[in-house]
């Protein structure tokens, strides 16, 4: 008579290991593809706001300063919108480019801002007040200074001032504006501005 010898075998397990862990491996790379595709398809699921029509202005204006006997030569923006669909301020920004008069660059962010009034938040700089962007009240800023739905929308405007004292504009200086929607990362409006004769305040 045979008798049968049972033998502990450890050839076999190591295959179903690996299978298992290859199982793991596959359903936790599909589940992060699957979830960095929704959030990309998510993205390209919002639309670029349609805007149709906007006028611009750029209001050129010359300050003397008494004590220091010297002119501060700065400017208001304007933006008004005429058609189009409605834009949520907190989904905007907007990129002001002053190089050619102070060789300064600033974006206007974290909006709306908190009453009438652009603080270190409401500039890329962090710093308002050394930033091309005034902060003071004497500008009305339009719907930059939020409400109670925060829409910018047709009939409405945003404005802000370029500071005289940190920002000198010359006649012939170019200025560039650009509002840009940041869910779609798209430049909505544009305008590139020539700095005119001043008017005297």
């Amino acid at each position: 008579m045979f008798k049968k010898r049972l033998t502990n075998s450890k050839k076999g397990i190591s295959p179903i290991i690996g299978v298992i862990l290859f199982v793991a491996i596959s359903v936790i790379l599909g589940a992060f593809v699957l979830t960095a595709g929704m959030g990309f398809s998510e993205q390209l699921s919002e639309p670029k706001p349609n805007v149709v029509e906007y006028g611009t202005n750029l209001e050129t204006q010359e300050y003397y300063d008494s004590v220091n006997d010297s002119y501060f030569n700065g400017g208001i923006i304007t933006f008004r919108y005429f058609q189009g669909s409605t834009i949520n301020v907190e989904n905007i920004n907007i990129l002001v480019d002053v190089s050619e008069s102070c060789g300064k660059e600033e974006r206007i962010v974290n909006l709306p801002a908190d009453g009438n009034r652009l603080e270190d938040k409401n500039v890329r700089s962090g710093n308002i007040s050394s930033s091309p962007v005034s902060g003071g009240i004497a500008t009305d800023l339009g719907e930059l200074k939020g409400g109670e739905s925060n829409d910018f929308g047709p009939g409405s405007a945003i404005r802000f001032r370029i500071a005289s004292s940190d920002c000198k504009l010359s006649e012939g200086d170019d200025v560039s504006v650009s509002v840009i929607h940041t869910p779609t990362r798209s430049v909505i409006m544009k305008q590139e501005f020539i700095v005119e004769q001043y008017t005297t305040n």
